[in-house]
């Protein structure tokens, strides 16, 4: 799962991808809405409901967006993993979604926001190559867009494997 809010904290989106067994990526955005801003209490309390109803690997989220939000899940005893924007890690997992979006794997419930968002984002070149998603030069907000990123990127990230030896 991949957590991102709007600059002024009136909107949530947290965006749930599962690796398919054909190897496709399935996809379902949450979307939270509160004018004057969301509380952020009854946010993580509604994100660990359903995290411990779809048991994610991690929620994943950027610490300038929905860092104050971290804490409350962590109480909750809700796994969380701080994947900043400005990250490498960002950079990897854009590149992993556009990837799944060129292929066809990714395959999303046809969410309007979803679509809305993804088409909004603009691309910003990193200075060693690569590109991730840019927040500024976004036509319209991309939230969404921002949380499908970290969730692909977790998602697609292989899990260690425990080694067992026997002496």
């Amino acid at each position: 799962m991949g957590l991102d809010l709007s600059f002024n904290r009136e909107k949530a989106y947290l965006d749930s991808v599962q690796k398919q067994p054909d190897n496709n990526l399935a996809v379902f955005v949450h979307e939270w809405h509160k004018e004057g801003g969301i509380n952020d209490v009854l946010l993580a309390s509604e994100i660990a409901e359903l995290a411990r109803r779809f048991n994610p690997r991690v929620v994943a989220y950027d610490p300038n967006t929905a860092g104050f939000i971290a804490p409350h899940l962590a109480r909750a005893q809700v796994q969380t993993s701080p994947t900043p924007w400005s990250g490498a890690n960002f950079a990897i997992s854009c590149d992993q979604t556009l990837n799944a979006m060129n292929s066809g794997r990714l395959v999303h419930a046809g969410q309007d926001v979803m679509y809305e968002h993804l088409v909004a984002c603009a691309r910003r070149p990193a200075g060693d190559g690569g590109w991730r998603i840019a927040r500024r030069a976004a036509t319209n907000p991309i939230s969404a867009a921002v949380a499908l990123v970290m969730a692909v990127g977790h998602a697609t990230t292989p899990q260690a494997e425990a080694v067992i030896m026997s002496v």
